[in-house]
Formats: C-alpha cells, sequence, structure tokens
C-alpha cells in the first residue's frame, strides 16, 4: 500500500489565529458549521515531530467528509 503523507498537496485547518502565515499562503475557506468537530480534531493528543514540534497525533485522525458551498454573494 502507498504511504498515507507522500502527497505533495497539503491543505490546514487552523484553530485560533495564524498569523505567522501572512503573505506566505493563500486563505481559501471558513468553517461555516462543525465548530464541535474542530475542537475534537485540535485537542487530539500529539507526540513530538520534526524539529521537537509537537504536531503528530499519537492516533491518525482522518476527515472523512467536507462539503465545499459557494460564497455568499
Amino acid at each position: 500500500p502507498s504511504d498515507p503523507y507522500s502527497a505533495g498537496c497539503h491543505f490546514f485547518i487552523f484553530h485560533g489565529g495564524a498569523s505567522f502565515l501572512t503573505k506566505q499562503h493563500t486563505a481559501f475557506g471558513t468553517l461555516i458549521d462543525g465548530d464541535d468537530v474542530l475542537e475534537r480534531i485540535a485537542t487530539v493528543p500529539t507526540k513530538s515531530g520534526g524539529g521537537g514540534e509537537k504536531s503528530t497525533p499519537v492516533d491518525r485522525v482522518e476527515v472523512a467528509h467536507i462539503k465545499s458551498v459557494p460564497a455568499a454573494s
């Protein structure tokens, strides 16, 4: 089987501010429903990843469904 971490493209869901990314990446969405799900993802126990950063979930977390809706005009 292929490595699930080998993709060349990623997206990020932010919990809280991400001002450190200003002018480095494009934001292209906003959460309109599912705050409880975001909170559960954000509070999953983590372990040290590369560089000592605590960002790797202890157990794999998968988003099974995302619905894209048109922006309000």
